[in-house]
């Protein structure tokens, strides 16, 4: 058996591996040891998860008539909290220009939040989202959608989301 006061010290970065036991309740396990990412430990012990949704041209042409979501609704008595949002607006394959004339927001059922104002984009350009405080509606899903009645232009939006799902039977 190795010595573990022999290992260099390190500090951990993503991507990093720990060592840990992986408990199995059914069925006979041969050798419980096994790898863990440092990502899975954070979001354990933090009880965040991490999306991203890319959005294709034409979803983001049609925001106005179908708001495209982002997270389903989490069942009853549970709530969507956001910690963190960013948007990419990248630009297609030739420089195109894309041109709305509202805003693009968040929605969880009626509240709406994270609002985009209308803007011409030209190039590639990242959007962080102010997350305001507010009460959350139980069980919604949440959309990404516009009032605008005119978006034109090409490129994509991608949508980068940090969030937890709260119980309502753990407060």
């Amino acid at each position: 058996m190795a010595i573990i006061a022999s290992y260099p010290v390190a500090s951990p970065e993503e991507g990093d591996y720990l060592l840990g036991t992986k408990i199995q309740i059914s069925g006979q396990q041969v050798n419980p040891t096994a790898n863990f990412t440092i990502e899975s430990v954070r979001a354990l012990v933090l009880g965040d998860k991490e999306i991203s949704v890319q959005l294709t041209n034409a979803e983001v042409l049609n925001l106005a008539t179908t708001p495209q979501l982002l997270i389903p609704a989490p069942g009853v008595g549970r709530y969507i909290e956001i910690l963190s949002a960013a948007i990419l607006f990248k630009e297609g394959t030739i420089r195109d220009t894309l041109i709305y004339d509202d805003t693009i927001q968040f929605a969880i059922g009626t509240r709406s939040f994270g609002f985009i104002p209308s803007k011409t984009i030209e190039g590639d350009l990242v959007y962080l989202i102010d997350i305001s405080a507010g009460t959350i509606e139980e069980n919604t899903d949440l959309v990404l959608q516009t009032a605008s009645t005119s978006i034109t232009g090409g490129g994509t939006i991608e949508v980068n989301i940090r969030y937890k799902i709260l119980d309502s039977t753990d407060f």
